[in-house]
This record gives C-alpha cells, structure tokens and sequence, in this order.
C-alpha cells in the first residue's frame, strides 16, 4: 500500500513552512533565488477561514500513471514517482489528477521543456518528507498502512459506541502545539511616547 501526507485541517496554521520546506529539500537544502526557482509539491490553500495543505496523494490505481503515454509515472517504495527524464511534456497526468497535485514546471534555460512535477515523498531525503519535519503545528502526517489500521479501528470504535447509546463521539485530543499557540497572547504594538518624553528622555 503507498504512503502519503495528509494534513489535517484543524491544527494548519496556514504558514506556508510546508512548501518553504519543500522547496529547499529539492534545491540542494538552499534558498531558491528567484520566483521561477520556487515549486513547492504542496500547497497550503485557504478558503472560508479554513486551511489546509494538498499534495499528491499516491493512489493505489493512479489516474496520472494511467493516463501518461510514454511511462513516465511509475510505482515504486509505497509511492508514485515521475521519472522527469521519460516526460514528454504531454499534460495528460494533470488532467487526470483528481486532487490537482500534478503540475507542469519550466526546465532548461530557455524554458523550452516542460516536466511534470509532483510530490515524491522526498525520495533522497534520509528523513523522509521535509513538509513533515518542518509544520510548526505538526498539522502534517505521514500516512502508512499502520496509520490507516489504526484510524479505520479508532472509527469502528466509535460507531460502537454510537449504537450502544454512547451518545456524541469522543472528542479529539487537540494537538499540544496548536493549544499552546491558542492561549499565547496576542503580541501588542510597541507604545509610542509623545515628542516631549522622548525629548526628556
């Protein structure tokens, strides 16, 4: 079964660190120097006050290796990878991408090529993805086969205790960062003293 980033929304911030990460773990860890250089593989989207991160989501039978012509997007290590050297630049897989995860990036000098690009798990990260290491709130995880056993006993636990009268789920346990930041009192503006104080000062 493959893996992939979920985030969840009640603990995203909406800070961006996931596609600075992101952007840094496959430029050498370096700062991209110009816009052009800047293509985070997840995006943080914000709509009706609510936040979240989309990326790839690996799927067992992907649209996007269904749909590319020349096997380009292949399976391999719990994931779906695209092979930028085979990509004929042909756009099918961005059509077929259900969660809009698949995009098109400008290579060669003379932005003469275009590639398809989407998020690899950071395959030659040793320690994994770097969206994941660097959320403030730890709104991202990794989501392996033992997390998706876990989560699916989690819910048959609670719609047992639905039917037995329990009464309303249990509710989550926020996440301790996002508490911590919840109760930290918003930063006021520094106070500003009159001409003659500053004067006598």
């Amino acid at each position: 079964m493959n893996r992939f980033v979920l985030a969840n929304t009640q603990d995203c911030l909406g800070c961006r660190a996931c596609e600075v990460a992101c952007v840094m773990a496959h430029n050498d860890e370096q700062h991209v120097l110009t816009p052009g250089q800047c293509h985070p593989r997840i995006h943080v989207i914000e709509q009706n006050q609510h936040r979240s991160a989309v990326t790839c989501r690996h799927c067992e039978d992907a649209p996007c290796l269904q749909s590319c012509p020349n096997n380009a997007i292949r399976r391999g290590n719990g994931s779906v990878q695209v092979n930028g050297q085979r990509c004929i630049g042909c756009k099918s897989c961005v059509v077929a991408c259900p969660f809009g995860a698949m995009e098109m990036i400008d290579q060669g000098e003379n932005h003469t090529r275009h590639i398809a690009e989407k998020c690899d798990l950071c395959a030659s990260r040793e320690n994994g993805p770097a969206c994941i290491d660097n959320c403030p709130s730890g709104a991202l995880k990794l989501v392996t086969p033992d997390t998706l056993a876990a989560l699916s006993r989690a819910r048959r636990l609670q719609t047992a205790n639905r039917e037995h009268g329990g009464g309303a789920l249990p509710a989550f346990k926020r996440n301790e960062k996002v508490q911590q930041m919840a109760t930290t009192p918003v930063r006021q503006e520094a106070t500003k003293l009159g001409a003659e104080r500053r004067k006598a000062c």
